[in-house]
């Protein structure tokens, strides 16, 4: 079911994907339980699909519930993957103006996906893009603090890493 989601998702097919995923993720969590692996790549499948859909509160729901069995699996040499998990919680948060935590969910992410892909990984640049976009969003909302700034100085870490 996830494999299929995946593939739908890739051929931009979104609206069609949603089904297989949650048919996935409600196998996995039934079968497996809610801190195995696989049931939390499945989460993070959901809350990314669902945040390309636009759906910044259903993702946020998604991906906040499964955010400390998250932590408490994904430790050690898997950080990274906790990286590639709050790199999608806090695009959530942002897109639902929760900025403060999803600022701070996202300098989190990319230090762990620093660390883990290095500082030119497509994940990483990704994440790094999250942040643009979050600083972007709260400029605006709040202009006059600061945070156009650091837009344009994450947006020098991203043209840095560009190849």
């Amino acid at each position: 079911m996830s494999n299929m989601g995946l593939l739908l998702q890739n051929q931009g097919k979104l609206d069609k994907a949603l089904p297989y995923h949650r048919e996935a993720l409600a196998g996995q969590r039934h079968v497996l339980g809610d801190d195995h692996p696989n049931t939390l790549t499945s989460i993070n499948n959901m809350g990314f699909l669902l945040n390309k859909l636009g759906k910044y509160d259903d993702a946020f729901d998604v991906l906040n519930t499964g955010e400390p069995a998250a932590r408490r699996t994904w430790i050690g040499p898997n950080t990274r993957w906790l990286g590639n998990y709050l790199a999608k919680l806090g695009e959530a948060e942002g897109a639902t103006n929760q900025f403060p935590n999803g600022e701070a969910t996202l300098l989190e992410a990319h230090k762990l996906l620093a660390e883990g892909f290095g500082d030119d990984h497509d994940r990483t640049t990704k994440c790094i893009a999250r942040l643009i976009t979050l600083y972007d969003a709260w400029h605006t909302a709040e202009p006059g603090k600061g945070y156009d700034a650091k837009a344009v100085a994450w947006m020098k870490k991203l043209d840095a890493a560009a190849p």
